[in-house]
């Protein structure tokens, strides 16, 4: 589609600028649908999806959700967006480290119950899991979620 598009352009430009323009356009269009082709998957394909980034790494909710508070704990490098849990979890790196970071109460396209459920149930274990300062390998755990972080 991306080469299509792209050759439309030139194609256009014997029809004259308003064709050549349509043809920018529509190719303006087509990288904003498939995130300057580094999605092969157009944003409209997903209708009951929506399409989100950090630092470049795509990741898909029920519903959009503000996660500009993320740069503080680092650079994100991976989302794991597919969780049954209610959790969406980043893998984040800052000065030379890598951290887990999970989110309770996200509206993961996998969960089925409330977000408030979830956040419920790690406000639960919160205090055990900040007591133990737990980390898995090199990944240390964050959790976040609405009004509360354990670090």
């Amino acid at each position: 589609m991306g080469s299509i598009t792209l050759s439309s352009i030139y194609w256009a430009i014997p029809f004259g600028q308003s064709e050549i323009d349509t043809m920018m356009k529509q190719s303006k269009d087509v990288l904003a649908w498939f995130n300057n082709m580094q999605n092969p998957v157009p944003t409209w394909y997903l209708q009951e999806f929506y399409i989100q980034s950090i630092d470049c790494v795509q990741f898909k909710l029920k519903s959009p959700l503000d996660f500009s508070y993320m740069p503080k704990y680092g650079g994100a490098f991976k989302v794991f967006d597919e969780q049954r849990s209610g959790n969406i979890c980043f893998g984040v790196e800052w000065d030379s480290q890598y951290y887990f970071v999970q989110f309770a109460g996200a509206p993961t396209v996998n969960y089925g119950g409330s977000p408030d459920e979830i956040v419920e149930l790690h406000k639960a274990i919160s205090n055990d899991l900040k007591e133990r300062q737990q980390s898995i390998n090199q990944f240390k755990i964050y959790i976040c979620g609405v009004n509360f972080i354990i670090t």
